[in-house]
């Protein structure tokens, strides 16, 4: 998503302020992750799960207004 909006146009960056995510699971699991409900299921590699992408990606979207 950064790649895109820094190789878009300067005449269409504005309008690429949005994330973009999808997952592999259900929602309800990937919410219940993200608010606290549940921990990670694969406690091998607990670090890099749906939900944590997310929150690392919303928060590098945030650096760049």
């Amino acid at each position: 998503m950064m790649r895109f909006r820094e190789s878009s146009p300067r005449e269409m960056k504005q309008h690429f302020q949005g994330v973009l995510q999808t997952i592999w699971s259900g929602a309800g699991g990937f919410l219940d992750e993200f608010y606290g409900r549940r921990t990670p299921r694969d406690q091998r590699n607990p670090g890099h799960t749906e939900t944590n992408c997310f929150k690392e990606m919303f928060e590098e979207v945030g650096k760049t207004k």
